[in-house]
């Protein structure tokens, strides 16, 4: 595994963008649209594979009757939003950024891209190369 060197080019052409994901070589950052098959939640119940931190309102329409009957009980403020890491199967149809592993694990896993907004291309960092081959 690499670490980001030196930007390269960023690119919002589709065929830029579909050449990168097809030849897994280069390291990239991708802003992705796209979803995971209904027919394999049951595979990925045990461990949702999206990680976001995402903001909650505390309201008893979003955190349900009874957090919410518990947080007045024991007096926590309730008018601020509250920012949780989560675990999903579903970004939502929002526009979610990823790495070029990431990406890479979440298609291997059945992502299904839908639509991509734009592709950061960089360089691999070489330089702690020769140590590494010691």
């Amino acid at each position: 595994m690499y670490m980001a060197g030196r930007s390269r080019f960023y690119s919002e052409n589709l065929y830029v963008f579909q050449n990168y994901i097809d030849q897994r070589k280069d390291i990239f950052v991708a802003k992705v649209k796209g979803y995971f098959l209904k027919s394999d939640y049951n595979n990925l119940l045990a461990l949702p594979p999206i990680f976001r931190n995402i903001e909650i309102e505390n309201k008893e329409e979003v955190i349900e009757e009874y957090m919410y009957s518990q947080a007045q009980k024991h007096s926590l403020p309730m008018n601020k939003k509250d920012r949780k890491l989560t675990t999903l199967l579903d970004i939502n149809g929002q526009y979610t950024v990823f790495d070029n592993y990431y990406l890479w694990f979440l298609i291997d896993l059945g992502f299904v891209i839908t639509d991509y907004k734009a592709i950061a291309v960089f360089e691999k960092n070489t330089a702690y190369e020769p140590l590494l081959g010691q």
